[in-house]
């Protein structure tokens, strides 16, 4: 198991991920990798209730879950130990599985173990470029669901609002991770706090709870944050909530705050 998760060497810079880890690392993928996503659920679709019954998996290493897949039954929710172990099983699948393409048995491959330990990310390119490091302040591109549409927006103005909801992170790390065949990718780990509404009205700011939420879903691709410098203050009148700063929070009405970072035009070309 420990040569197909990752290998045995132990190289300076790099970093071993722990079964909780890989578990976050696990979530992360199935996020923003549809194709390692379709491939897992079709697996588990397939294979989860042997496999489970295989290694005799009580309620603590493998459940149910209310959410319905594809074939119409109930899925499944691992524990990190149980889906680590899980991996090795998805890796003979897709030896196995006949019409899968290369790429596809490429994402069978168990995630590794090892990573890249990084001490900065770059964001965005250009002169919109920033770079972040522990402890700085990110905010994720926010969903379409997210999303703010303008009512008859104006040709040449923004077509989205400030987003309804938005996440910020305090980061906790940043690490290179690289799948076989598959391009590497930079993580960065955070705590993640949600917005309060859009804006606070007297700050002209987003406004932030401080408890963290999703602690067990700390990891993010650095491709999925907004190239945005800030910093959270403490409210001056409620202990819980803290602020984020910025000289202008104005780009978060860009038409789907695109990479690279555009240029605003806050008012139409003068038409003289």
């Amino acid at each position: 198991m420990e040569g197909i998760l990752g290998g045995t060497r132990r190289l300076s810079g790099y970093i071993l991920l722990s079964v909780t880890e890989h578990s976050w690392l696990h979530k992360m993928y199935i996020g923003c990798d549809l194709s390692f996503a379709a491939l897992w659920e079709r697996f588990v679709t397939e294979e989860g209730a042997n496999e489970v019954q295989r290694q005799r998996w009580g309620e603590a290493d493998a459940s149910r879950t209310s959410a319905v897949v594809g074939n119409g039954e109930q899925g499944w929710e691992f524990s990190p130990m149980a889906l680590q172990g899980l991996h090795s099983a998805f890796y003979t699948w897709g030896r196995t599985k006949e019409g899968l393409s290369d790429a596809d048995r490429a994402r069978t491959v168990p995630l590794p173990i090892e990573a890249q330990s990084l001490k900065c990310i770059k964001l965005g390119t250009g002169i919109e470029a920033v770079s972040i490091k522990v402890g700085d302040w990110v905010l994720a591109r926010p969903d379409d669901d997210c999303l703010n549409p303008i009512p008859n927006a104006g040709e040449g103005l923004p077509k989205y609002g400030v987003p309804k909801c938005m996440w910020f992170g305090k980061v906790l790390g940043m690490f290179k991770h690289k799948r076989q065949g598959l391009p590497a990718i930079e993580v960065v780990k955070a705590e993640w706090h949600a917005s309060v509404g859009p804006y606070d009205t007297d700050f002209m700011a987003p406004v932030v709870r401080k408890g963290v939420v999703h602690a067990d879903d700390p990891y993010i691709p650095a491709q999925s944050l907004l190239p945005l410098n800030m910093i959270a203050l403490r409210h001056p009148r409620h202990s819980r909530l803290l602020v984020m700063l910025r000289k202008t929070w104005l780009p978060l009405s860009a038409v789907h705050m695109p990479l690279p970072w555009p240029p605003l035009a806050f008012y139409p070309p003068n038409a003289d």
